[in-house]
């Protein structure tokens, strides 16, 4: 497996998930669409948190966001359910921006080591960081869609 490719197309997805998130103001940054359970909000929160957990925290390494990410941005969560302090963009932003770049400094050189428990298939480190960027990708799409359902209510 190519690392250098890998964690090109790593920074080239994180690229993508950043201008979508320049282009939302904290305003639309909270609206759910009709037929939509998440906000954009909640989308770029659970891409962070599930990077984190997927390549981190399922090989019971330190994960590099809050605690509080797990309880609102964790499969399953909605913005309906949020209790507490909600990160704002500029905090989203700020991990999205950081994490690429922690993740190759951290996980360089290990990319071919094998999984201690295979996840879903998926059995090295390589194969689940190309894993959570089909994950990221997939909730591009979706955030593609909010948007466009956004801008169909005004």
């Amino acid at each position: 497996m190519n690392e250098e490719v890998i964690f090109k197309l790593m920074e080239g997805t994180r690229q993508r998930t950043l201008k979508m998130l320049q282009e939302t103001d904290e305003t639309q940054a909270d609206i759910v669409p009709n037929g939509f359970n998440n906000s954009l909000r909640w989308n770029l929160g659970h891409i962070l948190f599930i990077q984190e957990r997927l390549l981190f925290g399922i090989a019971g390494k330190p994960m590099g966001v809050p605690e509080s990410y797990e309880g609102m941005f964790k499969n399953g969560t909605k913005p309906a359910d949020w209790t507490g302090n909600v990160p704002s963009l500029k905090e989203l932003e700020e991990g999205l921006t950081a994490q690429p770049k922690r993740i190759r400094e951290k996980l360089s050189g290990q990319l071919e080591q094998r999984l201690e428990t295979p996840f879903l298939g998926v059995e090295s480190v390589g194969e689940m960081v190309v894993f959570s960027l089909n994950h990221e990708s997939i909730h591009n799409g979706y955030m593609m869609a909010l948007r466009r359902a956004i801008s169909a209510q005004k």
